[in-house]
């Protein structure tokens, strides 16, 4: 793992440091439109369902947060997982700030259109051919940045579910060195590629990176939806206790993924809708609907079989119950 986070490190840290320097010029030179306080507004949309759609896109911006949760049994303190994810979503969202202002503010309306082409007219704007190959190398880093901690948090996942028999056992293989698991990161690794290779095919790369955020941001929507609706089934009998349980476990879950899950169905929707036919596209609405709900389709009969076929104890065994409240610290004498 300490190799893996030193190359995580070193990707983000450049694209990091490419994309601020780009942004920190795009705020001092960029002259396509004034910074605006609607451009932060969640009133200024011009519909209901351009706000929704956006709002799913905002909740891929998040996809892969709880990937910190993934390593909690190979990092050192127990707590240290938790506030990884909760400082990556509030660098997430304050990156985002920082880098869609500057890009509003610097970049004309049809170079909004194809973002990733934007950018790198932007930098070879501001600094010439050098910039432009910087700011390429950046979103290839970043992108190789953001499969790697996909392949590590998927090996993880799936060591579990071969550990819990969600899985078979071959996927529980460790390393016999390292202690990692191989198999599992070997063959998520695979799939990775091939799921890269096959996007190529569909267009270019800024048409297959925005068919993804379109695409992944219904099944992500729907996947947190269904995890928060889960939370609440499985610690429903510890709702009765203390507020901060129900709240936690309870209350908010259930409000979270019934909006989640409503705002999936209105995008699924809004898409389907607005073409008349289905074609192999990464604009055709219908082939963005498809494909994730393809994936879900493909889950639930997987599922089904592991839980009466296979006969998996993940899905008999009792839940772990919550941690009790701390005791109050003893008054002084």
């Amino acid at each position: 793992m300490k190799g893996a986070t030193a190359v995580q490190s070193l990707l983000l840290g450049i694209s990091a440091i490419v994309v601020t320097a780009i942004v920190i010029t795009a705020f001092a030179r960029g002259d396509a439109a004034p910074v605006s306080a609607s451009w932060f507004s969640p009133f200024a949309f011009p519909d209901t369902l351009t706000l929704l759609g956006a709002t799913v896109m905002a909740a891929y911006m998040f996809w892969g947060w709880e990937s910190a949760f993934s390593v909690v049994e190979e990092s050192t303190s127990v707590r240290s997982s938790g506030r990884a994810g909760i400082i990556a979503i509030l660098v997430t969202t304050g990156f985002f700030l920082f880098s869609a202002t500057g890009f509003l503010h610097a970049l004309k309306p049809e170079q909004l259109a194809d973002p990733l082409s934007g950018v790198t007219e932007l930098a070879r704007t501001f600094y010439g051919a050098t910039g432009a190959a910087a700011a390429l190398a950046a979103m290839l880093f970043a992108t190789v940045a953001c499969m790697q901690s996909s392949v590590i948090a998927g090996a993880r996942l799936t060591l579990a579910m071969g550990r819990d028999g969600v899985l078979g056992t071959s996927w529980t293989r460790l390393h016999p060195a390292w202690g990692t698991p191989v198999t599992s990161t070997v063959r998520i690794a695979a799939l990775a590629i091939g799921v890269s290779l096959a996007g190529l095919a569909v267009g270019s790369l800024s048409e297959v990176v925005v068919a993804v955020v379109n695409s992944v941001g219904i099944l992500v929507s729907l996947m947190y939806g269904v995890g928060g609706i889960a939370c609440v089934v499985t610690f429903r009998h510890e709702l009765r206790g203390r507020i901060r349980d129900a709240l936690v476990v309870g209350l908010l879950p259930l409000l979270g993924g019934i909006a989640l899950l409503l705002l999936g169905g209105l995008v699924a929707y809004q898409q389907w809708t607005s073409v008349d036919h289905l074609a192999f596209d990464p604009e055709n609405g219908r082939f963005l609907t498809v494909l994730p709900l393809t994936v879900i389709a493909l889950g639930i009969p997987t599922a089904v079989w592991t839980r009466y076929r296979r006969r998996a104890a993940y899905f008999t065994q009792p839940p772990a119950p919550l941690a009790p409240a701390p005791a109050p610290a003893a008054a002084g004498g």
